[in-house]
């Protein structure tokens, strides 16, 4: 009751204080540097690194399970334990097959993605070239201008339409 009691009495102090804290306004403002830029052949590899760590990561575990399976019939002392060997083994058989056709699946996809699959083939102008860094306009690949920020002494090639 009595902390209910001087909370009421210094309700407005409280008001102020937690008003001053949230609305402050902020001591400096400084401006933060450029970063590299996200380009199709960094995302590209992001993928890849990805893909290929989750493929690797599947099929050791899927051998891992077959190892498993295999010395679980070999010590199953009775039929219901080497049904469930063989369920593991199963199991693991199909688990490699999901992770192998994955694989073909995805790349089939990127194939289609890139414009190979069915006889064309990439652009020429990447998407990485119109975001490479420049010093000014002759750093840049033709029919690109470089776009350099107020106060920097580097920016990057802008393509058109950009």
């Amino acid at each position: 009751m009595y902390i209910l009691k001087t909370i009421k009495n210094h309700q407005s102090k409280i008001k102020n204080l937690l008003t001053a804290f949230l609305v402050q306004q902020p001591q400096s403002t400084f401006q933060l540097p450029l970063g590299e830029p996200v380009t199709y052949q960094r995302l590209t590899n992001l993928l890849d690194s990805t893909a290929k760590f989750l493929y690797t990561a599947g099929i050791t575990l899927a051998v891992i399970t077959l190892v498993i399976s295999g010395i679980m019939y070999f010590w199953a002392k009775s039929d219901t334990e080497a049904k469930s060997a063989k369920g593991w083994l199963r199991n693991g058989i199909i688990g490699v097959f999901i992770i192998l056709a994955t694989g073909v699946i995805i790349q089939t996809i990127k194939i289609i993605v890139e414009g190979g699959f069915f006889g064309g083939s990439r652009p020429s102008v990447t998407t990485e070239e119109s975001f490479q860094n420049c010093t000014g306009p002759q750093s840049c690949p033709s029919g690109f201008t470089c776009f350099i920020p107020e106060g920097e002494s580097m920016g990057f090639c802008i393509g058109p339409g950009q």
